[in-house]
């Protein structure tokens, strides 16, 4: 049964893609849909008044809370996407070269996969804060750097499973180039272990954003980022609480569909594991 398929039958699974689809596209597309400027201060009567002409009201600088949530959907979802893509790129290369053509290739690119692994992520990442200074460009450039060892060695492992198959073998006795093997005969079967170990990631990778932003070494004021606005709502949390919860919603709710959606497309991809769909059914059939 193809992958999509099945992903039609998980109906948690279609949510969830529907779901960050239409949060991509209002991130796209923010100037459309907000309601002010973001980072426009209103009059002192509006702040943190919850009964405006706008939804969700303004925050202790009178600025418009909806439209601060679009525009963050970019630095806290968009950009990670892309960082993330640049990953998963230098990863996939490298772990092909290094499952096909093993050998002394092999053992030099997986020896500086492990001096890259040896370290925490978060040590790297505060180093290169403290070397760069803070912004999400930093933090985002640390997370390529700790994250490509990673995925190089999962996919060099999925590639290494099929080298060793007929299919493979005869392209190669046949004299077919080593790129022509690679993208032709290797990449269409790991496409599926990219695509779930790449949907499996944005999750951890927007909390760590959102982290770093909360603790001021991300995204700088007064631009909007979710983990930022957490970080602005806490100084007025015991006066105003209900401005904590638009950000801690959204990242909640992103962070739980890429999870659910990595789930469910692992499931998909892979015959031996049972259907998520499938095991929520059990779960909720009595005993």
């Amino acid at each position: 049964m193809p992958v999509w398929e099945k992903l039609k039958q998980d109906r948690l699974a279609m949510c969830c893609l529907v779901f960050l689809s239409s949060v991509v596209l209002v991130g796209i597309f923010a100037p459309f849909f907000r309601t002010k400027r973001p980072s426009c201060c209103g009059h002192l009567t509006e702040v943190c008044r919850a009964v405006l002409p706008v939804p969700l009201g303004n925050d202790q600088l009178g600025r418009c809370v909806l439209s601060r949530l679009i525009y963050a959907i970019r630095p806290s979802v968009l950009y990670v996407l892309f960082a993330l893509l640049i990953t998963v790129m230098i990863g996939a290369v490298l772990g092909m070269i290094s499952g096909y053509h093993k050998g002394r290739v092999d053992n030099v690119i997986m020896r500086l996969c492990d001096v890259m692994l040896s370290f925490p992520g978060e040590v790297i990442t505060l180093a290169i804060i403290g070397v760069f200074g803070v912004g999400l460009q930093n933090i985002l450039l640390a997370s390529i750097l700790t994250k490509w060892a990673w995925f190089t060695r999962v996919i060099r492992t999925s590639v290494m499973q099929f080298t060793e198959q007929n299919y493979v073998r005869f392209a190669k006795a046949a004299g077919c180039s080593p790129f022509h093997v690679l993208t032709r005969h290797i990449l269409p079967m790991t496409f599926s272990e990219i695509a779930v170990i790449f949907s499996s990631s944005v999750c951890s990778m927007i909390l760590q954003i959102s982290g770093f932003s909360f603790l001021g070494l991300g995204i700088q004021a007064p631009a909007p980022e979710w983990g930022m606005m957490l970080n602005e709502a806490k100084d007025v949390m015991l006066s105003y609480p209900a401005l904590m919860l638009p950000p801690g919603i959204a990242v909640m709710l992103v962070s739980a569909s890429f999870g659910f959606l990595g789930d469910s497309l692992r499931d998909a991809m892979d015959p031996k594991h049972e259907p998520a769909a499938a095991k929520r059914r059990e779960g909720r059939a009595p005993s």
